[in-house]
């Protein structure tokens, strides 16, 4: 009985057997994953983009719902509404900057914060949404957490959109917010 180098034993005509990969085993290999991950990364691409989408729309959604919830908390109404590039007051219909919650204490129409009372500040949606053209300046809640006004649907995209991403977001008379997909505009 011989030895190897290792010290162990080899049998007479036993061969030696390499252990590893041959060029040809690592080259199919190699092609295997780059085919799955050619497949695999722009559908995971596509997720990430919906979810994203999704997760601004739950945002919007929580702070409608909030809004609601203060007014009738508070027994007044209350807004919500575009806010400006630094969060301070309100910008019209471009919701792309973020939104505000407050309680318009003097009636004014807008948000003034040494005269109105500030419940909470939302910053800009990640991923660059655009709003529609059919997207309100403000929601005002009334204390029964029913809306002020009707407000027509309004929709919202990301930089990103593709196929059915964009969010239509609608809110009955009773002040309920719900949303759905709707294609890219």
């Amino acid at each position: 009985m011989r030895h190897d180098d290792s010290g162990f034993a080899i049998e007479k005509g036993m061969k030696m057997r390499n252990s590893g990969f041959t060029l040809v085993e690592l080259m199919i290999t190699l092609a295997v994953g780059i085919i799955v991950l050619s497949i695999g990364v722009p559908a995971f691409t596509n997720m990430m983009a919906g979810n994203q989408a999704t997760g601004t729309a739950n945002e919007l959604i929580a702070a409608l719902r909030l809004t609601r919830s203060e007014a009738v908390k508070r027994g007044t109404e209350v807004t919500i509404c575009a806010s400006n590039v630094a969060n301070t007051t309100c910008s019209g219909d471009d919701w792309h900057n973020g939104w505000i919650i407050y309680v318009d204490d003097n009636d004014d129409g807008t948000f003034g914060a040494a005269d109105d009372t500030l419940i909470r500040v939302w910053q800009s949606p990640e991923g660059g949404a655009t709003f529609n053209a059919a997207t309100p300046n403000s929601i005002r809640y009334l204390a029964s957490g029913e809306l002020s006004t009707s407000v027509n649907d309004f929709a919202f995209r990301l930089s990103h959109c593709q196929g059915n991403q964009s969010k239509v977001i609608s809110i009955t008379l009773t002040g309920r917010p719900s949303v759905t997909n709707t294609a890219c505009f």
